[in-house]
């Protein structure tokens, strides 16, 4: 086989063959899973794009709000304190303390959801480390809504453990299946035009592992369907549906976890990694 390289970028005869085994050898399944996980992660934020505008800017009209408030209330303790009026400027000041804690929780709020999209600019695992599985779904939950259609045509349940939901697992991984399921359920609801979606997440002990389902009311899973077939791929809604559920296998294989494909319903078995580390 011939190597085209481009001129500008000279590699060693080492960097050839490997670049040339990613192409042709065994490793190229991974190369394109990799590379399709990465498309899926720009589509994702880009498809989000005008919902994370449209949360973003609803936080800086408050806050837009609140200043302005905040330069009317320094006139009047301006003219309180030419006037002595001591109790005015007082209440004045209770007022605008109260103004100052609603401007900290609306700044916690942008943080936060520039936190979640910071996760996924995150290249690459982390490793694996100490998770809260429910916090990581609350904080997914939250980005999704910044999809216009999720946010006010899907209803949400959710049914978290009431225990801490510890387990270690790689948060990257973790994220992008995650991801990948809710992306699947969403557009199968947005094909009736509105509906429900359940999130729960329980430990089984008799298998020590996790389940997370994913519930929906929307159109069903193509179960009988070849996911990895060239025909599923000519329907524009199956390919970005088929590319969800593939890609959440693809980061569920990874974490050690295997999934369920129901017809309204997706379910996720994660290893208890935390639970065999402290026994």
């Amino acid at each position: 086989m011939e190597r085209y390289f481009p001129s500008d970028h000279l590699l060693s005869l080492d960097e050839q063959d490997k670049f040339s085994d990613i192409l042709t050898g065994e490793r190229s399944v991974n190369f394109q899973e990799n590379f399709l996980l990465v498309c899926f992660q720009d589509a994702t934020i880009g498809r989000l794009v005008r919902g994370i505008v449209h949360n973003m800017n609803g936080f800086i009209q408050i806050l837009s709000m609140q200043i302005e408030l905040c330069k009317m209330d320094i006139e009047r303790d301006l003219e309180a304190i030419h006037s002595k009026d001591l109790d005015g400027l007082s209440s004045n000041l209770d007022k605008r303390k109260e103004r100052l804690l609603q401007m900290e929780k609306v700044l916690a709020k942008i943080e936060y959801m520039i936190n979640i999209i910071a996760c996924r600019s995150q290249n690459g695992g982390r490793g694996q480390r100490l998770l809260a599985l429910d916090q990581i779904l609350k904080e997914e939950l939250a980005f999704w809504n910044a999809d216009l259609f999720f946010k006010h045509s899907v209803k949400k349940e959710t049914d978290l453990s009431g225990a801490p939901c510890l387990n270690i697992v790689n948060e990257n991984q973790l994220r992008d299946m995650i991801d990948s399921l809710l992306s699947a359920c969403i557009e199968e609801i947005r094909r009736d035009g509105k509906g429900n979606l359940r999130v729960s997440l329980r430990q089984k002990e008799e298998s020590s592992a996790w389940q997370l389902d994913f519930e929906h009311t929307g159109k069903d899973f193509p179960i009988g369907m070849d996911l990895s077939g060239v025909e599923v791929w000519k329907d524009p809604h199956n390919s970005l549906l088929v590319l969800a559920l593939n890609l959440a296998r693809v980061r569920a294989r990874q974490i050690g976890a295997s999934i369920r494909l129901d017809p309204k319903r997706v379910s996720c078995l994660i290893p208890d990694n935390y639970t065999k580390a402290a026994s």
